[in-house]
């Protein structure tokens, strides 16, 4: 928390799911509303537009989806206004490589944006453009080019909305 009120910004987005599918308690496989499945709709929308995400349920993100629903919760709790992001799916909207499929890539088209890593590692690591990429979804959500799928209910994922390129 200190890291985070010495930066001084009201908004922090999180790359992680903050959000439970509806009907669902909890994470665990073992309640019984595992019935209400492992998915929330801004993830049904984001695979029915072709961007491959991970259902926030499925065993390997159940932690990493507690870990944002608490973080979330002691940032909002302390005043910040908290966006779920989503790094693959926004650099997939704007044309930029995945980490996996090229890092220097990804790097490079993101300090064509003006986005410069800053770090004590040479070469920048997958996580470091995550979290610059996750930034950037907060500049396009303070900005107001932003869109939010999902439902009020489950949470909403804060993507970039790139707006028609012909309409200007």
């Amino acid at each position: 928390m200190h890291l985070v009120e010495k930066s001084g910004g009201g908004l922090i987005s999180i790359d992680s799911s903050l959000g439970l599918p509806a009907g669902r308690c909890c994470v665990h496989d073992t309640c019984d509303c595992r019935k209400y499945g492992i998915m929330r709709e801004s993830e049904r929308i984001l695979r029915k537009r072709g961007i491959r995400v991970y259902p926030t349920l499925i065993k390997s993100m159940q932690n990493l989806t507690l870990r944002g629903m608490e973080l979330a919760r002691r940032f909002r709790g302390a005043g910040y206004t908290v966006i779920e992001s989503y790094p693959g799916g926004t650099q997939d909207i704007l044309a930029f490589p995945r980490k996996k499929i090229n890092l220097r890539l990804l790097e490079t088209d993101l300090m064509g944006l003006g986005i410069i890593p800053h770090s004590d590692r040479n070469p920048v690591t997958h996580d470091q453009l995550d979290a610059l990429t996750s930034a950037l979804v907060g500049y396009f959500y303070k900005a107001g080019m932003y869109e939010a799928i999902g439902n009020e209910a489950e949470g909403y994922l804060i993507l970039p909305e790139m707006g028609d390129p012909d309409s200007g």
